[in-house]
């Protein structure tokens, strides 16, 4: 095994577990909900697009505030703890502009969503309590990433796993029918109660280790260039797939709850799947940037070659079991049979793209991370943009959602083309003089 190698996958391994718990819970909720009737399954289907949204602003904050740790490594605790409270506050901040965004537009969402007669009010009133519990949510997050960046990634782990742990838990006490019975209404309570133990638990954990010294801040204008240059790319990233998430669900929310149900547990399943790939990217974004903080531009080719075959050959797996086992899949996650067999469907037709799908996101993440923001941002845009206009329209003439699962996996396919453009950016950044992000 090369250097490279095992400089990347040193990187990858914590950062696939910690990002995993965050994208394993949502999935969790849904095999959780669907026991709780069909109702309730299809709220929270038609809610799932809303919940990307609060995702953007996280991770945004989130990888500006690894970053910013990072630099004040070693003896400038001080100004990375400041840096940490300054974002924390910043994403609060963020946080609640989104909420109150949907605070005010819940009623407007149902009708974009074809939302039924029956359930309306009650998906409106599920989409304003969540968006309330969501602004607990930034403190696990925040912390999170200031363990990760100082080189703490098992309590970074343990605090991510504990506030999801505790969501899920929530969830099972409170909603099934075999605890409190409060069915649905226990999402919000299960995600305020999470994000405020989590909050708490990550101020003790910074508490107790060497990282909570304030001191006197150094000044702030490196968090701002951080986030301008790293996590808007970033937020930028997830806010796309947020908007593309919304328009596939208005897609297929004429077809039935059934399809609207099955779509968002495959959908919901596909982002958990996503995950590693994009960590990888992120690892192997460090390591090169490692390697030209010390002039070794020479490697940085080899760097970039083994972060996209280490992602292709752990996603070659991944899509033969998704393929392969679609249906019991599918079962697990969705146990009313209809909605089960569209989630399969989906699968069926997605599934064997999933090898090149996370190596285009691991590229992205390389691109976001080394000073290619604007173009992995574009890149990213066309990505969903094809799918929503080209797959919308066929499977809204066809009258069913099969035209617009084969349109993802053509346009997955394609997505190979963001493979060369990595590599292009790479033999850029082995000049000295390249304009990127160190």
């Amino acid at each position: 095994m090369t250097r490279e190698w095992r400089e990347v996958l040193r990187y990858a391994g914590p950062m696939v577990l910690a990002d995993g718990i965050g994208t394993a819970v949502p999935v969790v909720l849904i095999a959780l909900i669907g026991t709780m009737g069909d109702e309730a399954l299809y709220v929270r289907s038609l809610f799932m697009p809303v919940v990307f949204a609060f995702i953007a602003v996280q991770i945004s904050v989130a990888v500006t505030t690894q970053v910013a740790v990072a630099l004040g490594a070693g003896r400038r605790f001080d100004s990375a703890m400041a840096s940490t409270l300054w974002l924390a506050r910043f994403g609060l901040g963020a946080t609640a502009v989104v909420s109150g965004a949907f605070l005010l537009t819940a009623p407007l969402l149902a009708d974009l969503l074809s939302v039924q007669p029956e359930v309306r009010d009650q998906f409106v009133r599920f989409v304003r309590w969540v968006a309330l519990a969501q602004l607990t949510g930034v403190g696990p997050v925040v912390f999170a990433a200031t363990l990760r960046g100082a080189e703490r990634p098992r309590p970074a782990a343990a605090l991510l796993l504990l506030a999801g742990g505790t969501e899920v838990a929530g969830v099972a006490a409170l909603g099934l029918p075999g605890g409190a019975g409060w069915g649905l209404w226990s999402v919000p309570v299960a995600i305020a109660g999470a994000g405020a133990l989590g909050t708490a638990v990550g101020f003790w954990l910074l508490f107790r280790s060497d990282l909570w010294h304030r001191g006197r801040p150094v000044g702030l204008r490196r968090e701002t260039v951080l986030l301008r240059q790293v996590g808007l790319p970033v937020g930028s990233a997830h806010a796309v797939i947020f908007a593309s998430n919304f328009v596939l669900t208005w897609v297929v929310s004429v077809f039935g709850v059934a399809t609207v149900a099955g779509f968002a547990v495959a959908y919901t399943l596909q982002t958990m799947i996503i995950v590693p790939g994009m960590a990888i990217g992120s690892a192997t974004a460090i390591v090169v940037n490692q390697f030209r903080g010390r002039g070794e531009f020479d490697r940085l080719g080899h760097v970039v070659r083994a972060g996209l075959v280490i992602t292709g050959t752990l996603y070659a797996l991944v899509a033969a079991a998704c393929w392969l086992g679609r249906d019991r899949i599918a079962g697990l996650l969705a146990q009313e049979p209809a909605a089960a067999a569209e989630a399969a469907r989906y699968l069926e037709s997605v599934a064997p793209t999933y090898l090149i799908l996370g190596v285009v996101l691991a590229g992205m993440s390389v691109l976001e991370q080394t000073g290619a923001g604007t173009l992995a941002v574009t890149l990213n845009t066309t990505y969903f943009v094809a799918i929503c206009a080209v797959g919308g329209y066929l499977a809204r003439e066809a009258g069913e959602a099969a035209p617009l699962y084969q349109a993802i996996a053509a346009v997955n396919l394609l997505g190979a083309i963001v493979v060369a453009a990595v590599l292009r950016h790479t033999r850029r950044l082995a000049h000295p003089g390249t304009k990127a992000l160190a």
